[in-house]
């Protein structure tokens, strides 16, 4: 049996089997797979940041705990590399809707559907409404859709520059653009989705705001660490 990766249009081969019948085709070929990855070198135990020498936990994280926010865990799925920058460029900069099919499955590949059942809210990070009507879908959104993940519409976000060409200063002067659309209930468990971690300053605001007068927990999954 012979399908095509939605990526890179190379040619997938797949052995039939009974156990094949009963899944989806395969969306991309191993060769762009294995791209989705992170690097054995000395990280932040927190964020997973390349680590400094000497340096126990990154200044990033210790930029972010004047927040008094408190993220359980962040979970990365690979580092921001070349190939994955180029992938997330033809999707979120090119509207390329399909490929959501395709970051379903790396999902997928590293977190099986149980580990999404555990959580009482898993929460796609939020676009604006200028964004999504330019764009035409919410990133994340899709890719949970694609991914059969149930999740919830209750956190929104107003329009904003893009973080990547503001200075860590002019984001700080920023308010925070996110806010709730719906109530979550106490001691809930939250998974918030994003595409990329950076310095980690939007997933804190969104964090500040789930949990404002809740006591719940946190936790952040991001395709890729930049």
């Amino acid at each position: 049996m012979k399908t095509r990766c939605i990526n890179c249009d190379a040619q997938i081969h797949m052995n039939l089997s009974i156990e094949q019948l009963f899944q989806p085709p395969q969306k991309l070929c191993e060769r762009c797979s294995i791209q989705f990855k992170l690097e054995k070198i000395e990280r932040c135990p927190k964020c997973y940041k390349k680590r400094a020498e000497n340096e126990t936990v990154c200044i990033d994280c210790k930029f972010l705990e004047r927040f008094k926010i408190t993220i359980d865990k962040i979970h990365i799925i690979s580092d921001y590399n070349p190939f994955v920058k180029s992938m997330l460029l033809k999707y979120k900069g090119f509207y390329d809707f399909v490929l959501c099919e395709a970051f379903a499955e790396v999902l997928l590949h590293h977190y099986k559907p149980r580990f999404f059942r555990q959580f009482d809210y898993v929460i796609a990070m939020p676009v604006s409404e200028e964004r999504l009507n330019v764009r035409g879908f919410n990133q994340i959104e899709a890719i949970l859709n694609a991914a059969n993940i149930k999740h919830h519409d209750i956190l929104k976000t107003r329009y904003r520059d893009k973080q990547s060409y503001l200075t860590k200063k002019e984001r700080l002067q920023q308010r925070n653009p996110f806010y709730m659309s719906g109530e979550i209930k106490e001691n809930a468990r939250i998974l918030l989705i994003d595409d990329i971690y950076t310095t980690g300053l939007t997933v804190y605001q969104a964090a500040s705001v789930l949990l404002s007068n809740k006591d719940c927990s946190v936790e952040v999954l991001a395709f890729a660490r930049a």
